[in-house]
């Protein structure tokens, strides 16, 4: 179990590529055989698109949510 706070999306994209890129780091150290759980703050706003069918209060996609996407 990963437990994460991703800096917030006012923060530079140098920031958050070092964040994700630790994040993965970590998810590589863990053995494919077992259960990888990720969860916490990923300051990402969800949209309502209906090619991705989620459910949320933001219309939109932020920028975070873009790094996000990534690990889906």
């Amino acid at each position: 179990m990963i437990n994460v706070h991703e800096p917030t999306n006012n923060k530079t994209e140098e920031v958050k590529e070092e964040f994700y890129n630790l994040l993965q780091q970590n998810i590589n150290q863990i053995a494919n055989s077992h259960i990888k759980i990720i969860l916490g703050d990923f300051n990402a706003e969800v949209g309502k698109e209906d090619i991705h069918k989620v459910t949320s209060l933001h219309n939109e996609f932020n920028n975070n949510s873009q790094y996000l996407k990534v690990l889906m």
